[in-house]
């Protein structure tokens, strides 16, 4: 089972006085000073008295969670997804959990459930490009037939988010108790100036209303659908670096330089043969070479272009160490393939 997953805990606005009671908010306070055990004896008494709150036994799962009850945590949290369906944060909490577990494809079903029950759930958005990152890093270890022997890939943190308050819960709107009184007001005048049925033609215009208002409506947000193909091709692109770093840590050269493409310019103005050489050698004159990535992240500049960062641990029998590198990718028909390489200081 996979224990190596970095679980961060998401800055949100505090609670305030209409979102929650003050043994509430005193338990917020306890958790974020890491006060884990006292913040639990609040929750409890708060939950004694109102089994059914849905701040608390959120909280309360927060607590479990990073006091390492993943169990109890997820009980929590399966209880207020099916309680109310249209929370995101417990399926995105879920989703921490299973993939904490290593249990990736419960962890992608839960973040897919957020984003249905909020297509602008940014948090969910960022949580699931990891995920797929991590299954195509598997699904490529699987065809190398490496497997669970990949000690590699399978020790790279997810770095997911884990959130800490219900954001989407809003107090009750008191707006329509100030709309009631309008509507009387509204009958009176009508009452007053009956309307004879020929008036009534030129108000016509008044249906286009809807038209002027519409466009304000249109929010553009990324629905599944639309963010689909994009972490496709972010999928192709760790492939293609996850395969890079293998290659080199095979020590298979050709297949190495293979990932570049033939615009790639190599450094300090080297001629690309006179580049080629100089790293056979230094890929070779080894015995060994273990190269293991962490922080991998992908940014797209358009369809075709990638920039991906990242941290290189290189560790052979001549020498170790780490460093902080970035790539840059074209696409190429079906392939992505290294045209700059860069180490950031």
């Amino acid at each position: 089972m996979i224990r190596s997953l970095v679980i961060f805990l998401a800055v949100l606005a505090p609670l305030t006085a209409a979102a929650g009671t003050p043994a509430l908010q005193s338990a917020q306070r306890m958790v974020a000073k890491g006060q884990l055990p006292r913040a639990l004896q609040t929750l409890d008494r708060i939950l004694g008295r109102q089994p059914r709150d849905v701040r608390a036994r959120f909280l309360k799962g927060v607590v479990l969670a990073r006091q390492g009850r993943a169990a109890e945590a997820i009980r929590i949290y399966t209880a207020l997804s099916q309680d109310d369906p249209r929370l995101p944060e417990p399926h995105n909490n879920l989703a921490v959990l299973y993939a904490n577990a290593g249990q990736y494809g419960k962890a992608r079903t839960e973040l897919e459930a957020a984003l249905r029950t909020s297509h602008s759930y940014d948090t969910a958005y960022r949580n699931l490009s990891k995920i797929y990152a991590k299954l195509a890093t598997l699904a490529y270890d699987k065809a190398l037939q490496l497997g669970g022997k990949n000690k590699k890939t399978q020790n790279n943190p997810l770095q997911l988010v884990l959130l800490d308050n219900l954001a989407s819960v809003q107090p009750s709107p008191a707006r329509p108790a100030t709309m009631t009184p309008a509507a009387p007001t509204l009958i009176a005048t009508a009452k007053k100036t009956p309307p004879p049925p020929a008036p009534r033609t030129p108000r016509r215009p008044a249906a286009e209303k809807p038209a002027t208002r519409a466009p304000a409506k249109k929010i553009a947000v990324k629905t599944p659908e639309k963010i689909a193909p994009e972490l496709a091709r972010a999928e192709a692109v760790v492939g293609t670096v996850k395969a890079w770093a293998h290659a080199w840590s095979e020590q298979n050269v050709g297949r190495y330089l293979a990932f570049y493409g033939e615009h790639f310019a190599p450094p300090r103005g080297q001629s690309r043969s006179h580049w080629e050489k100089m790293r056979r050698r230094r890929i070779m004159a080894p015995k060994f070479i273990q190269i293991k990535l962490t922080a991998i992240n992908v940014t797209f500049r358009d369809d075709t272009h990638a920039v991906v960062t990242f941290r290189q641990h290189y560790h052979a029998n001549t020498f170790t160490g780490a460093t902080a590198k970035t790539l840059t990718l074209t696409r190429q028909g079906k392939q992505w393939l290294i045209e700059d390489e860069r180490v950031r200081r």
